[in-house]
């Protein structure tokens, strides 16, 4: 009865598309800024190359950060029944 509301559904779908797209958008932005981080590397002397080596290895390490906290949240949501592919 509660499920087949329409306030409930929509929500349901809600919670799907945001959080696909919220995986695609942390996946692209961090390529980006790793893609940066390597061009600034190659074009700066020695001692810049090792702070631009950080950030992009902060940057993976972001990327890792914010897909397995999508992971964990529709993990979360699948035990109140919201089932997100």
């Amino acid at each position: 009865m509660l499920s087949e509301n329409i306030l409930v559904t929509g929500t349901t779908r809600l919670a799907n598309d945001a959080l696909t797209v919220l995986m695609g958008l942390i996946f692209v932005i961090c390529a980006c800024v790793f893609v940066y981080c390597m061009i600034r590397r190659s074009h700066s002397d020695e001692m810049d190359q090792k702070k631009w080596e950080k950030r992009a290895g902060v940057d993976v390490v972001s990327l890792l950060g914010g897909e397995l906290t999508v992971i964990l949240l529709k993990l979360v949501l699948s035990y109140y029944n919201i089932n997100i592919p």
